[in-house]
């Protein structure tokens, strides 16, 4: 059996040269969806998980990760 692992999203401009890279929470299981946001100083990165624990349950997780352009920082 095989599967795939997610350790990281990484950001990358038109050139293919990563930008960020966010690594993904150890207690979020599941294949995330990521959306981006923009605002002149940001960028937002929301990233979904969705997946059911081990008791049948649905579980729904949702981190955001926002990026300062001015400072290159990420918050």
């Amino acid at each position: 059996m095989y599967g795939v692992h997610y350790s990281g999203l990484e950001v990358v401009n038109e050139n293919n040269q990563v930008l960020y890279t966010f690594p993904m929470p150890d207690n979020a299981k599941g294949e995330p969806s990521v959306e981006f946001f923009k605002s002149d100083n940001n960028i937002l990165a929301q990233v979904d998980y969705n997946w059911y624990n081990d008791e049948g349950n649905y579980v729904h997780t949702v981190r955001f990760y926002r990026i300062d352009k001015t400072t290159d920082g990420v918050a």
